[in-house]
């Protein structure tokens, strides 16, 4: 039977171990931060924390609940962890040698998990007995986590439905994230999903011989008004965006047109000056539809524009939604689960599904199929059938919330200098 999490180990020294670190010292769980190369890096890393811009830590004082520590030396440390995340982000030999070395040294009833979108989870595992098979799983933080709010789930070839529960309740209901349960595939939905949509804008620029200005403009509107492609790719980092395209690219053949990089955009998103560039007319096209506050309103005035913002804007999105259609069932197990991890991850207004609903969905289908853009049949239907995703789709946020009761003309919260009432 799953025990309670009560104190988690997280595996590793770098930017992803010790932004997990954080954020479950930012929600009051206890930490052991393990280095598993050499004493004292993992000291070391959580100085490096402290002294981040932005901080990944609430508050300084949080740090106390994490302890550094390396094994083997705090082997007897991790038998007191009811979750161990190896968030070392290695590579296959290493990461099943790691979990090899690890096997002996839980506690019988401890979840076990590898922050990986990468490395084939079965693969990891190889020899390992089934009682440790039971309790393994992928468990992928979107970077940073305490912005992008989602973790992906991926079971491991003999994972137990009760782990999977498991490790799905204390992300939900402990660290405050959105949850996706994904197939394995490279980079599972929120990056694959994500990386698709970029390289189409970059694509769909170069076509439309625009200036990036006017791209930055445009995708902010499509996506989030806090900011486009290029600053969404800045914010990922150009390393890691080129990584997650150059793989789907290789291990996803029948995508590859859709990952396939323009010439030179290898190097990183492009400086602020650049972005600057724009053209005046479309500007003044953008600059009114900046004012809508309603996100699937925006969405349907710009992609009724007759012009070269309407056209560049339908172009992107028609592709960004076959592409996110094709992936229900490869890899995300619903539409709402692909809007999660675009809404939750990389903070979109609006996923995929719910721009679909906003634009219509027969009326969407017929326009793509017409340009000749795939269309699966089982996914329009269950779009008809799902009104939920009319709006805010896969955002828990936009979730109606029933009024609270409150009795008599009382302050809600009152101290010696001031009240606050709820009007």
């Amino acid at each position: 039977m799953a025990s309670r999490i009560q104190r988690v180990a997280v595996l590793g020294t770098g930017a992803p171990a010790l932004g997990l670190a954080a954020h479950l010292a930012n929600v009051g769980v206890p930490v052991l931060l393990l280095d598993v190369e050499r004493p004292g890096a993992a000291a070391e890393g959580l100085a490096r924390a402290l002294d981040a811009t932005p901080s990944p830590f609430f508050h300084r004082s949080l740090a106390r609940l994490v302890t550094p520590g390396a094994l083997p030396g705090d082997a007897e440390a991790l038998r007191g962890c009811g979750l161990v995340v190896d968030a070392t982000q290695g590579t296959r030999a290493g990461t099943s040698e790691l979990l090899a070395r690890l096997e002996p040294l839980l506690a019988p009833q401890a979840l076990v998990a590898v922050d990986t979108s990468r490395l084939p989870l079965r693969e990891l595992v190889a020899g390992r007995a089934p009682d440790f098979l039971r309790r393994f799983l992928g468990m992928h933080f979107l970077p940073p986590v305490r912005r992008a709010r989602l973790v992906e789930l991926v079971p491991g070839p003999g994972t137990e439905a009760v782990r999977v529960e498991q490790a799905r309740a204390f992300a939900r209901d402990v660290l405050g994230l959105s949850v996706v349960v994904a197939r394995e595939s490279p980079h599972l939905v929120a990056e694959r999903a994500a990386a698709h949509a970029f390289v189409t804008c970059l694509q769909r620029m170069e076509a439309h011989g625009l200036a990036l200005g006017d791209v930055e403009g445009l995708t902010a509107l499509l996506f989030s008004r806090e900011r486009g492609c290029f600053q969404a790719l800045e914010d990922w980092g150009a390393s890691a965006f080129v990584d997650v395209v150059e793989r789907c690219h290789a291990e996803l053949p029948e995508e590859r047109a859709g990952f396939q990089l323009p010439p030179g955009w290898r190097a990183g998103p492009p400086s602020l000056a650049a972005r600057r560039e724009s053209d005046p007319t479309l500007t003044r096209t953008l600059r009114p539809l900046l004012a809508e506050d309603d996100a699937s309103a925006r969405l349907r005035k710009l992609i009724a524009d007759e012009g070269r913002a309407g056209r560049f804007a339908w172009e992107v999105v028609s592709r960004i939604l076959s592409h996110a259609a094709r992936c229900v069932g490869a890899v995300a197990r619903s539409p709402r689960d692909v809007d999660v991890a675009l809404t939750r991850g990389f903070q979109w207004e609006l996923g995929p599904f719910a721009m679909w609903a906003a634009l219509g969905v027969t009326q969407t289908a017929d326009r793509m199929r017409r340009d000749g853009l795939p269309v699966p049949a089982g996914v329009e239907r269950r779009l008809l059938e799902d009104p939920s995703l009319e709006s805010g789709a896969g955002d828990p946020r936009a979730a109606p919330r029933a009024p609270v009761p409150r009795g008599g003309r009382v302050p809600v919260l009152s101290s010696p200098g001031a009240e606050a009432w709820d009007l």
